[in-house]
């Protein structure tokens, strides 16, 4: 969830810790650049994260 409300992650730039957002909205869509601890996952019920061993 991003400031602005929900979002589809496009890009995710690990060294800068930036992730790039899609907000769409009725009429347009705008990609937004957000520092990764602005962002909050939200993931489907039921979907699993995988972790490494």
């Amino acid at each position: 969830m991003t400031p602005e409300g929900p979002g589809v992650v496009e890009n995710v730039d690990l060294l800068k810790e930036e992730v790039n957002v899609r907000l769409d909205h009725e009429t347009d869509s705008l990609i937004v650049t957000y520092p990764a601890d602005e962002l909050d996952a939200i993931r489907p019920e039921g979907s699993e994260t995988h972790r490494r061993k």
